[in-house]
């Protein structure tokens, strides 16, 4: 299976989890998360990470601002740290199992990527980390 087409699968299947997530976040009525909340690992706030992710990865950042339920969704991950960002993909697995096989099959045969919401949207783990770490790195400037 070619990259660009483990790429779209995963692409799907993620986004399939986070409409998923984010349908049991709006039960939950989730408040909006503001721009000057600080992100965890950062010094900066998500108005600052946004600026930067845009910056390093504009593809990605773009992606984002299309889609308003992502947005949302991405603003709701970057504020938690990693412990709590695998506490709600638990309750979200306990809420959906039969979408929790599917996604498990998918990281276990390398075919969705981690969420990270520093990382940008790539499927090449270099570019990921060259992303979070100038994203990390330059978030302060913003």
């Amino acid at each position: 299976m070619s990259s660009s087409t483990r790429f779209k699968l995963a692409s799907v299947i993620a986004g399939v989890g986070a409409l998923s997530v984010l349908g049991a976040g709006a039960a939950t009525a989730e408040k909006p998360v503001p721009n000057s909340a600080k992100v965890p690992g950062t010094s900066c706030t998500v108005g600052q990470v946004g600026k930067a992710l845009a910056k390093a990865d504009p593809e990605s950042w773009n992606s984002l601002k299309s889609h308003p339920q992502r947005m949302e969704h991405w603003r709701q991950t970057v504020v938690l740290t990693p412990q709590g960002r695998k506490a709600r993909e638990a309750k979200w697995a306990r809420q959906h199992p039969n979408e929790a096989g599917v996604v498990n099959f998918f990281k276990a045969n390398g075919l969705l990527l981690e969420i990270d919401p520093l990382a940008g949207t790539s499927d090449n783990p270099q570019r990921r980390a060259y992303v979070k770490a100038r994203v990390k790195r330059t978030c302060g400037k913003f």
